[in-house]
Order: C-alpha cells, then sequence, then structure tokens
C-alpha cells in the first residue's frame, strides 16, 4: 500500500530530466525501465528463489535457512523475499500506470527519480537475496 501511494503522489505531470548517460549506462538503465515493460530484477530473483525451494522439496534436499541467535540484525531468505515482492508490486503500479487507467486514476508518467529509487531500492535488496540464496544452495548441496 505505501508503494502505491509512493507512485501516486506528487505532481502527475512532470519535466523530464535529462540525465545524460553514455555507452554501457544508457543501454542498462533503457533496459531496466519500468515504464516500459513489466519485467524487474526482482521478479527474476524471486522467481529462482520460488523455482530452488520447489525443486528442493522434489529432490529432498532440505534448506537451512534458520538464523543463530535470533538477532534483530540477521535476516533470512523467507523474509527478505517479502520485500522482493514490496518491490515487484511498486515496479508493476509504475508499469501499469504509465501505460493506461487504472482504478480511476488516469494515465500519467512517473518521474524518473522514482524509477531511480526503485533501482536503488532493487540494489539494496536483490544483492543481499542472492547472495542469501547462494549460500544456502551450496550448503544444501555440499554439506
Amino acid at each position: 500500500m505505501a508503494g502505491f501511494v509512493y507512485i501516486l503522489k506528487g505532481d502527475r505531470v512532470e519535466v523530464e530530466v535529462n540525465w545524460d548517460y553514455k555507452g554501457k549506462t544508457k543501454i542498462m538503465i533503457e533496459l531496466t525501465d519500468y515504464r516500459k515493460h513489466p519485467f524487474n530484477i526482482s521478479l527474476f530473483i524471486y522467481i529462482l528463489v520460488i523455482v530452488s525451494f520447489v525443486l528442493s522439496k522434489h529432490w529432498g534436499i532440505p534448506f537451512y535457512m534458520e538464523t543463530g541467535g535470533n538477532s534483530r540484525y540477521v535476516t533470512s531468505l523467507p523474509s527478505i523475499s517479502v520485500l522482493l515482492s514490496c518491490l515487484m508490486v511498486v515496479s508493476a503500479f509504475i508499469y501499469i500506470i504509465s501505460q493506461g487507467d487504472f482504478f480511476g486514476f488516469r494515465k500519467a508518467e512517473p518521474s524518473y527519480d522514482k524509477v531511480m529509487f526503485i533501482h536503488f531500492a532493487e540494489i539494496c535488496f536483490c544483492g543481499p537475496v542472492l547472495m542469501i540464496w547462494l549460500f544456502i544452495v551450496m550448503n544444501a548441496l555440499y554439506v
């Protein structure tokens, strides 16, 4: 809900900022622009995590996801996967709102700053999820 409010708040008609990216950076930013397509990095990593859980159950390989000591500074794959799903929903709102009307909200072009903020949030969440997932899979396969 907070992501939905974040996407819809503020001025709906905003002046496009020219960020002047060149080369590979410009190509990468255009490929991951959520206003043009519904696919995002969070979606791919979330699907990877879910498929690995399903395959581990099918093949009988246990995944150990406990956090030792119950420290409040430790995260686990199931808890951080919820944050990935929140990023997927916010990215979907950006795509839906920039493509057409949605529940009475008029079509609008979300600002480039909002898209860049979601990119930054994906860097903060997708990297640790991928690392935790890799450690869990390596632990399950080799220990």
